[in-house]
């Protein structure tokens, strides 16, 4: 039985009354919920539950993506998760893109977006199109960020800047601002030990401090008639409701919006998730709608490559729509209104497609998920090999490949002679993934 903090029980029983037992049995001895996401840019949930036979997945109602997993399945180390066929993220965490209410072409700021799960469920909700920033204050994060979205095709800006800088560079640039806030974690003590032994409620008093400042300059990023949506992972009030309750006082021109499908929160702000009401773990969500102001659109200003051996790598490869632009050795394909990277810390402008070689350029990693030219489906005993980084042999002619298991790119592979000359990234050969990799 988990030993929970005893003034977070009291504030608990406070919050819930004639709820707090069946509440206090579901957190001391309750066992989480494991659930993944279908890469809605690649498959659908009924689809990948048929890939993934015979491990038995059940929808998740409030997310057309959303399957749950027993627990034990470990489908973080299939095959289908390296190639970015779904994502892990826990269910009640999937209702959070959701509530953004996402279409095609906007421009949508996820602003505390690492490790990439909302991130990469509004790329697919966007179905890759617009503008989709990602912005992470953490640059160990920032970077597993970015290797999330490349793993799942998912175009988009990766930033690593506080928000602060970011308001003051870009202004009301966005139709859309997710804060997911850093929180005190409570909605998370069925899967985190550690967030049991790390919390006191002067953690909780800091939270809130530091969240109520995130969204101030959310605020200032979104423009008129945009949306912005805030969640925690937290039941506690300080950090949810009064958090909004403090915002809307001194913004006006901000009005809350109705989350249909959960719970309503206290006095009606936003929404709750409670793990002895559903299948999930402790959520909310608030969404305010921006009533006035000016959008300011400042976008980069971008300089095409032009060369002899761009014009060559598009004789062999495909490569996404876009501006392609030079970045740090690479050429990603850049958005037409990217927002001004000047000054910016940015690990991605947009999706890379190749590394800048001595007189010549090599497909990049990212491409794989996204050109189909040429592509050679590998046998079942070689998937691990491949992904440790070991060559394959095969009879056939030379060039490059895109390396792939039932329909889904792994990596890429150049064919020279009878072998199969392995490019996956050494970065991530050899890695195991487990069920907990991929979740925020």
């Amino acid at each position: 039985m988990r030993q929970l903090p005893q003034l977070f029980l009291e504030q608990m029983q406070a919050l819930l009354g004639a709820e707090f037992a069946a509440f206090k049995v579901a957190l001391e001895t309750g066992e989480r919920e494991y659930a993944i996401r279908a890469n809605g840019l690649k498959v659908s949930a009924p689809d990948l539950q048929k890939l993934l036979q015979p491990t038995h997945l059940e929808a998740v109602p409030w997310s057309e993506l959303g399957l749950y997993a027993p627990r034990g399945a470990r489908l973080g180390a299939n095959a289908l998760h390296h190639a970015g066929a779904f994502y892990v993220q826990e269910a009640s965490a999937q209702a959070v893109a959701l509530a953004l209410e996402v279409k095609p072409n906007l421009r949508v700021l996820d602003l505390c977006a690492a490790p990439g799960g909302k991130s990469t469920h509004l790329a697919a909700l966007m179905q890759n199109t617009g503008v989709l920033v990602c912005n992470e204050i953490s640059a160990t994060r920032a970077k597993a960020l970015a290797e999330n979205l490349e793993r799942l095709g998912c175009i988009g800006v990766v930033t690593n800047e506080e928000p602060a800088k970011l308001a003051q560079k870009w202004g009301a640039s966005f139709d859309r601002v997710l804060v997911d806030a850093p929180c005190s974690g409570e909605g998370m003590f069925r899967k985190h030990e550690a967030a049991i032994q790390s919390w006191s409620e002067a953690h909780v008093q800091t939270c809130a401090v530091r969240q109520l400042a995130i969204l101030e300059h959310a605020a200032a990023l979104l423009a008129e008639n945009g949306v912005l949506v805030y969640s925690t992972c937290t039941f506690s009030i300080a950090e949810n409701e009064a958090v909004i309750n403090q915002f809307l006082k001194v913004h006006p021109e901000f009005s809350l919006e109705e989350i249909p499908g959960f719970r309503a929160g206290i006095g009606g702000i936003g929404s709750r998730l409670f793990p002895h009401e559903i299948r999930g773990e402790g959520h909310f969500l608030a969404r305010l709608r921006k009533n006035t102001g000016d959008p300011v659109h400042a976008v980069t200003e971008l300089r095409a490559v032009s060369s002899k051996i761009w014009r060559e790598f598009l004789d062999e490869f495909v490569v996404p729509a876009g501006v392609p632009l030079e970045w740090r050795g690479e050429i990603h394909m850049a958005h037409p209104e990217m927002p001004d990277l000047n000054g910016i810390r940015a690990l991605r402008a947009g999706i890379p497609v190749a590394h800048l070689e001595k007189n010549r350029l090599e497909p990049h990693h990212g491409l794989s998920r996204v050109q189909q030219k040429a592509v050679l489906e590998i046998e079942a005993d070689e998937i691990a090999a491949f992904l440790r980084g070991e060559t394959i042999t095969r009879v056939g002619s030379t060039g490059w490949l895109v390396l792939q298991t039932q329909g889904f790119a792994l990596g890429w592979g150049k064919h020279v002679g009878s072998t199969i000359k392995n490019h996956y990234p050494k970065h991530l050969r050899g890695k195991i993934f487990q069920l907990e990799t991929d979740e925020d």
